[in-house]
């Protein structure tokens, strides 16, 4: 969610902001990210971050798990609606 929330509002600060993490909490989160897949995932600029291809990647799937982790949610509101 770290990763979306950064690449959707443009920085690491936004992102702590919006998610109520300390700035470095996201720097963290982030280079968690980058040592699991090996290569940045971010580019820091003095203008806030922008997505490396590899990190455009890596928000695609976070997106698909987010996605899919809402649906089951769904599913289990559902099932337990009929019983």
């Amino acid at each position: 969610m770290t990763l979306v929330a950064v690449a959707d509002l443009g920085s690491m600060i936004a992102a702590a902001r919006s998610l109520g993490y300390a700035p470095s909490t996201i720097s963290a989160h982030i280079s968690a990210v980058e040592r699991h897949v090996g290569t940045p995932v971010v580019a820091r600029t003095a203008d806030g971050t922008r997505l490396t291809p590899a990190g455009r990647q890596a928000v695609a799937v976070a997106r698909m798990i987010v996605g899919l982790y809402d649906y089951l949610d769904d599913l289990d509101v559902t099932a337990s609606s009929r019983l």
